[in-house]
């Protein structure tokens, strides 16, 4: 019975709906970063709150369905720029210059999480 538990507690993380999980929360954590950030979102030449601008992501993530599967398909498919202008997203946040949301997001997903997380 313990050889078991050992098999399943080593083989859980490799399975495909645990892989899943983690990428979505992965996506969800981005998108609550962009949310709490307190930066403006900039879109095809317009500043939206950081609320807004993860609401917006947030519907094209719905809209994509199961064509995004990790975080780094949302960024690359989802959070980089306008699907229907082709023009970057730009995260402007108070006293620094501005980054596409490639970057910043990139960034975001490259941080340690924090203790405890």
């Amino acid at each position: 019975m313990k050889r078991l538990l050992v098999l399943v507690a080593v083989a859980l993380p490799f399975s495909p709906a645990f892989a899943a999980r983690a990428e979505q929360a992965r996506i969800d954590a981005l998108l609550a970063a962009v949310e709490a950030s307190g930066c403006r979102f900039e879109r095809n030449g317009s500043e939206y709150s950081a609320a807004d601008g993860a609401a917006h992501l947030r519907m094209k993530l719905d809209n994509a369905g199961d064509r995004v599967q990790t975080a780094a398909q949302f960024i690359e498919r989802i959070a980089t720029g306008s699907s229907q202008s082709g023009r970057p997203y730009h995260v402007l946040c108070a006293g620094q210059e501005a980054v596409t949301s490639r970057e910043w997001l990139q960034r975001q997903l490259a941080r340690p999480k924090a203790a405890g997380n």
